[in-house]
């Protein structure tokens, strides 16, 4: 169990430096001017050039259009093609995301299934998550471990730290805790059935697809605290798929 302090320090750290969300963005003028319409689309009038210099805060999005404010409090619209020539504070372009991706990074509920190996036993997962910041979420999962010696039920509940939830693809880091119950084969061994505790720390990555769908590929070490206070330690990697709401 060498990993976990080293991981449990990186979670920390990145749940810690939970600071901003993804869909209040504030933006630079570098042009000599950008103009802000009174509504989404060219047939609104324009009632301000805003100069270089200007910073202005990015509200929502509506086709190719976002609504923003400026340092005054005026809202406005403004084009997709105008506001992608902007710096953010770092004199980075920002970044614009098409509506879906932006739903996926502002989502507040997610759900789904994974599939993998946990030893030398299949595993399933269904999963379901409350996402509390763009970087902050807290799920519940249940896991079913089968192999040719045993049988394993698994509950987690787990913190999930996303340090990068702009990016299509997003590293993750999970730290968590549950219960195994694990009923052995009978025909072949005599070992007790389990009931124990169990411990965990995972790393993956997040993809969003399209619509309301994205890929989940995770590895996670599972810590099970034996009633002989002893542990065991198991592997578990897994792929599958989510929807967000």
């Amino acid at each position: 169990m060498r990993s976990l302090p080293i991981i449990t320090f990186i979670f920390l750290l990145l749940a810690s430096s939970v600071s901003f969300a993804a869909n209040s963005q504030r933006t630079k003028v570098v042009e000599p001017f950008i103009p802000i319409y009174t509504g989404p689309g060219v047939g609104y009038p324009v009632f301000l050039d805003l100069e270089r210099g200007r910073w202005l805060t990015i509200q929502r999005q509506q086709a190719d259009w976002y609504e923003v404010t400026t340092e005054k409090g005026e809202t406005g619209w403004v084009r997709q093609n105008d506001l992608a020539k902007t710096h953010t504070a770092d004199n980075q372009p920002v970044r614009l995301y098409d509506e879906r991706q932006a739903d996926f990074i502002q989502r507040n509920w997610e759900l789904g299934a994974l599939w993998g190996e946990a030893g030398d036993a299949n595993i399933f997962t269904l999963f379901v998550g409350y996402v509390f910041t763009s970087n902050l979420s807290v799920e519940v999962s249940a896991s079913q471990m089968i192999g040719s010696l045993s049988t394993s039920d698994l509950i987690d509940i787990n913190l999930i730290a996303q340090p990068f939830p702009d990016w299509r693809v997003s590293p993750y880091f999970g730290l968590g805790t549950g219960r195994i119950k694990t009923k052995t084969n009978a025909t072949l061994v005599q070992e007790k059935d389990r009931d124990d505790r169990t411990g965990n720390i995972a790393v993956g990555i997040r993809a969003y697809l399209t619509r309301s769908f994205f890929l989940r590929a995770e590895y996670k070490e599972l810590v099970i605290f034996t009633s002989t206070n002893d542990y065991e330690e198991l592997d578990i990697w897994s792929v599958g798929v989510g929807s967000f709401f």
